[in-house]
């Protein structure tokens, strides 16, 4: 059985969408966990509706306190051999479920991922698929092992919601509660460096909503910034222990790119920006020397991203500067 880890706050216009598209699902073999993180719209009412319609939902309430706690419950409490975490304004695919699971137990794996269809939200309500997320050139299934697993994973797709896992690889592991960014990266890594084996599927059965109103991604402050930028040191350091450093440097310039793509060209003398600007750069540097090297050595890593860490540890305002002047929005982050 798969159990689905789902927190939820306030989503009433979403919710309704996401648990059917679990409902329509090919492989029926599911728990679905969803914990009310006090919401204060209609989303728990919705909630007990569905739980009152289908024995495999479950519902639990709590204070507001995070999706980090929210998924530590579902931790505490899901049944299932398999598990998997869901974002409560996304939906999936009719046969995402079964697709995943026949790669699991066919390759004998510890994680199946899929591919991700990036959905813009438009004023008018509707949405659009803005693209797909690829996992290279993939034309079936693709089996890896151990350190590869964690180059694949961590260098295409670092997010909890386009996998399976086993229950054995989660094992105790928890979310930390004191991050409040990048908290499932986190906690991803400590996952896939157990993995034996991940099968990867060139099939996209998941629909990830990144610009709603009320979305984390989609409202990042300046804190949020500072926080995930520290986080991110962090997960460096991690990864250099166990001799994965020019990845981190990878991931790091992910992050500190993703951050000066959401500054608006005309606004790059403001205050708060000029604070982020000054952490951004400190962050480009804080590798060391023989990471950075490795990074721009390693065919892993395309020329594009190799040249705008470069600009990025020269100035992050030349690289503000450069999108401005080729007339980027902040749609082109996705």
């Amino acid at each position: 059985m798969i159990s689905i880890i789902m927190p939820v706050y306030n989503v009433e216009l979403y919710l309704n969408r996401c648990v059917d598209s679990i409902l329509a699902q090919t492989y029926d073999d599911w728990e679905l966990l969803l914990i009310n993180d006090g919401s204060t719209d209609h989303s728990g009412e919705i909630c007990e509706s569905y739980a009152n319609r289908d024995k495999r939902i479950h519902v639990i309430h709590k204070e507001n306190g995070g999706v980090s706690a929210a998924r530590n419950i579902g931790l505490n409490e899901y049944k299932g051999d398999y598990v998997a975490f869901f974002d409560s304004d996304d939906w999936i695919e009719p046969q995402m479920l079964e697709r995943m699971m026949n790669a699991i137990e066919n390759n004998k794996a510890d994680i199946a991922a899929c591919d991700v269809y990036n959905v813009c939200i438009q004023e008018n309500g509707k949405y659009k698929r803005v693209c797909g997320k690829k996992w290279g050139d993939l034309q079936k299934n693709a089996v890896l092992q151990g350190e590869d697993v964690i180059h694949q994973i961590m260098f295409k797709s670092a997010t909890l919601w386009n996998k399976i896992f086993c229950r054995e690889l989660i094992g105790d592991n928890q979310f930390d509660t004191d991050m409040t960014y990048a908290e499932d990266t986190d906690f991803l890594f400590r996952v896939v460096k157990k993995v034996k084996k991940c099968v990867f599927l060139p099939y996209i059965g998941y629909n990830y909503v990144y610009n709603r109103s009320g979305n984390v991604v989609s409202s990042l402050k300046l804190e949020q910034s500072i926080e995930h930028i520290k986080n991110t040191e962090y997960l460096y350091d991690s990864m250099n222990e166990i001799h994965l450093g020019s990845l981190g440097v990878y991931r790091l310039y992910i992050v500190l790119n993703r951050h000066l793509c959401k500054i608006p060209g005309n606004q790059m003398n403001e205050k708060k920006y000029k604070k982020l600007y000054v952490r951004i750069h400190e962050a480009a540097l804080y590798p060391s020397f023989s990471n950075i090297l490795l990074f721009f050595k390693s065919n892993k890593y395309s020329l594009k991203s190799k040249m705008q860490y470069i600009i990025i540890c020269i100035s992050p305002r030349l690289r503000v500067l450069y999108r401005k002047l080729r007339g980027k929005s902040d749609d082109d982050v996705i």
